[in-house]
């Protein structure tokens, strides 16, 4: 998870206890991108054109949610994500669906909890 102020509240980096209560994961990494710098990067990607990646007039991508396959790498300009959803409110059916199809080839387990190994 990459956090960016965006409103006035987002001043300061939160503690580490208020980003985990946002995703409760223990596998979920957390990073304070204070001067908006992947915000900038993914709004230079090509693809963001074709989908609802907007950063209005402060360029700041936010509420936004991406998800990638395994093996996914940054080599040029920000990757098109596997799927990309806005608000991140509405999104999470479609992420844990994506995120169950995905286990099995990441040695975890499918959407029905069942072990690909």
């Amino acid at each position: 998870m990459v956090w960016e102020p965006v409103i006035w509240t987002d001043a300061f980096r939160p503690a580490d206890r208020v980003l985990a209560r946002h995703v409760p994961s223990a596998e979920a990494m957390h990073w304070w991108d204070p001067n908006r710098s992947l915000s900038e990067e993914i709004l230079r990607s090509p693809w963001t054109r074709k989908y609802a990646v907007r950063g209005g007039p402060l360029k700041i991508v936010w509420d936004w949610v991406a998800c990638y396959p395994p093996g996914t790498r940054w080599e040029g300009s920000f990757p098109e994500p596997g799927v990309q959803e806005s608000p991140v409110v509405d999104s999470a059916g479609h992420v844990r669906d994506w995120l169950g199809a995905a286990a099995p080839a990441i040695g975890g387990s499918n959407a029905k909890g069942e072990s690909s190994q």
